[in-house]
């Protein structure tokens, strides 16, 4: 589960950078599969400012074609509300039963 800053602190140009280094790290996954495949990664998507907003679930898409597209979101602006993110991550983590890592990427506005 990936969860992305969109919030004024990051800025409209560094949300569009993320967005870029989140394409080249799922260009190297093995996204495309079967779930069987212990091997295959699934991809889900939150964004953050005021509030989280799922973007899509893990179970969403099982194709490297589907995920690059629903990536490229929009900048947001207002608060950054991280602790809204983890409950979202928390609760997913919860709802499905395989393992997965949940990563919070902040690049700070220059």
């Amino acid at each position: 589960m990936f969860a992305l800053d969109t919030s004024g602190s990051i800025g409209q140009d560094n949300v569009q950078e993320v967005v870029r280094f989140l394409q080249q790290i799922i260009i190297s996954l093995n996204v495309d599969g079967k779930d069987s495949d212990a091997t295959v990664s699934r991809i889900g998507m939150l964004t953050y400012a005021d509030s989280a907003t799922i973007q899509f679930q893990l179970d969403a898409y099982n194709r490297r074609t589907q995920i690059l597209p629903a990536i490229n979101v929009e900048y947001r602006g207002g608060k950054t509300n991280a602790a809204d993110a983890i409950r979202y991550c928390t609760f997913f983590q919860l709802k499905y039963s395989y393992v997965y890592f949940i990563i919070v990427i902040y690049l700070p506005k220059v």
